[in-house]
């Protein structure tokens, strides 16, 4: 029998040591277990899907205690920045104000020691930032309609720090290998970047062979916006959410298995 996957991941990427990072699973981090959501995995940290407050609340007490045994003696973590994202391309900037506050955006830009930033996600695609220096750091949720609306972009403007000295890790996301799009869905890139037209592949999908159908790749379009904005360091990416669905949450597989679906974050913070 295979030995389950730690709770956490930790991205692997070449960002400097003041800079944490993690991606939760179902995994639960302690003992504090979710309702079950399905036969899956419980470690669900939204409040927008049918899981208790109550529950959810627990979860994300038990995250930020994990969270912080990370980092050195001496250390604390003041809180988590969650979001309430709408697949638009607000980017927020943390405070330890707007710590109190879930604010409506996709995004959230950090200087700060000691505040982590979250986004949650069971298929899109979440993205982490740092500059080289170790100064700045963010991370942002890019569903496609983010990615073709410039999230990653909008994310970017808020660095002091010039694109050539800023480090990203794409973290996991539904694969080609599972993502099927409409012809919309490809004319609404190709019409803001023809490059981006090599991310599309003809789909096989049984049940649409009369109609245009693609296998839409998040991670390679997500690189070539990037590297077109000038960043040199791009890792990560081609963790399928969907191929790795008893892992993470996935909103795909657990709507084609009439279930409800979780949500799993990644998470930046400085120390």
């Amino acid at each position: 029998m295979e030995d389950k996957p730690s709770a956490l991941l930790i991205p692997e990427w070449p960002a400097p040591a003041n800079v944490k990072a993690w991606v939760t699973s179902r995994y639960p981090v302690s003992n504090t277990i979710s309702k079950p959501l399905n036969s899956l995995g419980s470690f669900n940290l939204a409040t927008h899907v049918e899981d208790s407050i109550e529950t959810v609340t627990q979860n994300r007490e038990a995250l930020k205690i994990k969270l912080e045994g990370d980092f050195d003696k001496g250390q604390k973590l003041s809180g988590i920045q969650w979001l309430e994202q709408v697949h638009g391309t607000e980017v927020v900037t943390a405070t330890d104000t707007l710590l109190k506050t879930v604010p409506q955006a996709d995004a959230i830009y950090c200087q700060l020691k000691g505040v982590a930033c979250a986004v949650l996600t069971a298929d899109c695609l979440p993205v982490i930032f740092c500059s080289d220096d170790g100064k700045e750091i963010a991370v942002a949720h890019a569903g496609w309609r983010g990615l073709a609306d410039g999230i990653l972009q909008h994310t970017l403007e808020k660095f002091n720090a010039s694109p050539d000295h800023i480090i990203a890790w794409l973290g996991p996301a539904i694969g080609p290998c599972h993502f099927q799009v409409g012809d919309e869905v490809k004319q609404t890139f190709v019409e803001k970047d023809s490059e981006l037209a090599s991310c599309f592949t003809h789909s096989n999908r049984e049940g649409f062979e009369t109609v245009p159908h693609w296998n839409a790749d998040l991670f390679q379009m997500a690189r070539n916006i990037l590297l077109a904005s000038g960043l040199q360091s791009i890792t990560g990416g081609g963790l399928c959410t969907y191929c790795e669905n008893q892992r993470f949450y996935s909103f795909r597989y657990c709507n084609e298995q009439n279930q409800q679906s979780g949500r799993f974050a990644t998470i930046i913070c400085l120390t």
